[in-house]
């Protein structure tokens, strides 16, 4: 019976990472910061447009009633006013881009599990 040796571990390891550097903190926390206060001017700024429409919105909604919103009619010389279809619309719209944006995002290799890396 044959004893096979395998070669002695250095006692030395070579690191492949170090702890975070004070600069690494810092870096982060400003990285965090800048982060979080995009977030919140983003939703500054949606609830600034949302203000903004419903403002516009309002002189219609008092006019015409519920009916602006639910009514398919537009005439102008009848001066009946409704916009459903263009609501639709938008929504129809923004569907199918979020099922193109979903299908091509999706065909990219790198969003396969199957075509993940495998060491050998």
């Amino acid at each position: 019976m044959s004893v096979i040796r395998l070669p002695a571990m250095p006692l030395e390891v070579e690191r492949v990472s170090r702890p975070p550097s004070s600069w690494d903190y810092f870096a982060d926390r400003a990285f965090r910061a800048l982060a979080q206060a995009g977030v919140w001017l983003i939703l500054l700024l949606l609830g600034f447009i949302l203000w903004e429409i419903g403002g516009k919105a309002t002189a219609g909604m008092r006019d015409y009633g519920i009916g602006f919103l639910t009514s398919t009619t537009w005439d102008v010389g009848r001066q009946q006013f409704g916009i459903l279809p263009h609501i639709w619309g938008t929504l129809y719209s923004s569907l199918l881009a979020l099922v193109i944006g979903g299908f091509s995002a999706s065909s990219w290799p790198s969003s396969s599990p199957r075509t993940s890396c495998r060491l050998s």
